[in-house]
């Protein structure tokens, strides 16, 4: 199945971007140590990493937006998107409500503009965070949960 331009290639590896801050980053690292590790190891789908540390959903520095990175991932054809998103957000005033509804917005807008299904990841709790915050990302993951079809999250 083909949902644009090089997203699979004559009968070759189908496209995936993942997008995302710092744990896409990280896995980006991870699959750029050695040849077992590239492509995370996988022959059947041809991984792209769209990433930077420290990336939000609204607007704080050049380059730090997810909105930012959208004209690349669009230019890019993939066949299917994996977001992770959402937790550079929390604490800076913004309410789990409105960053479900960011994601959202923004899923809708990946959808339409790549023409391809979006898979969003849950957002994970440390134990390094507020009790608001853990209380924020169990909202945010719950609402997603229900409003997302089932196996898009």
């Amino acid at each position: 199945m083909t949902h644009g331009g090089d997203s699979q290639v004559a009968g070759g590896p189908v496209k995936v971007v993942l997008l995302g801050h710092s744990y896409v980053r990280r896995l980006s690292e991870y699959a750029g140590q050695s040849l077992t590790t590239a492509n995370l190891g996988m022959s059947d789908i041809r991984i792209q990493l769209v990433c930077r540390g420290g990336i939000t959903l609204w607007p704080s520095k050049p380059g730090k937006c997810v909105h930012d990175h959208l004209p690349a991932l669009s230019a890019s054809h993939p066949a299917t998107i994996v977001l992770h998103i959402g937790q550079n957000d929390l604490g800076q005033n913004v309410s789990a409500s409105e960053v479900v509804g960011e994601i959202l917005q923004l899923v809708h807008e990946i959808t339409h503009d790549c023409q391809c299904p979006v898979y969003v990841t849950q957002l994970v709790t440390w134990l390094k965070h507020s009790e608001k915050v853990h209380n924020d990302i169990t909202e945010i993951n719950e609402e997603l949960k229900h409003t997302l079809p089932h196996h898009h999250f």
